[in-house]
């Protein structure tokens, strides 16, 4: 994430969240400025693996975040905010809602959900990004940094 972040705009806007049994906001949203970037390095350094797999209850959370920017960023500054999703896992979802829960919420929002996973089930994030056209990385068989360039510089 710290590597890959290097080629994120600074007129982009990041937060983070973490999940495993519980979701976790780490860092609001924000313009990634040499602050947010800050922020940003902080929150991931002190992110660790415990607990359980709650993909799916992180996902809503992280949907949420972003459409509250996206009307609060367009009633500022009269743009329109293309927001994106990054989901990035290391296991089987295993607590919370599951994708049949949410799809019709993923669908309803047209935001995409691109997926990057880490001895994760492939299949299942491959699901989540194919629901509005997005990428899925399978981190243990790519270049994830040259991935995520490669991404960021086509999206962002």
């Amino acid at each position: 994430l710290i590597n890959a972040s290097q080629y994120i705009n600074t007129t982009n806007y990041v937060g983070l969240i973490s999940y495993s049994t519980n979701v976790t906001k780490n860092l609001p949203i924000a313009k990634f400025d040499l602050n947010q970037r800050s922020y940003f390095t902080g929150a991931v350094q002190s992110l660790s693996p415990s607990g359980s797999t709650a993909t799916y209850d992180a996902v809503l959370v992280g949907l949420d975040m972003l459409m509250e920017e996206k009307a609060k960023v367009e009633a500022e500054t009269g743009e329109t905010i293309k927001p994106l999703l990054f989901v990035l896992s290391d296991g089987e979802t295993n607590v919370g809602n599951d994708l049949k829960d949410i799809r019709r919420i993923v669908e309803g929002l047209e935001v995409p959900c691109y997926t990057i996973g880490y001895n994760a089930n492939l299949s299942a994030l491959t699901e989540l990004s194919s629901i509005n056209e997005a990428a899925s990385i399978n981190a243990d068989n790519e270049d994830v940094v040259y991935s995520l360039k490669s991404l960021f510089n086509a999206q962002m």
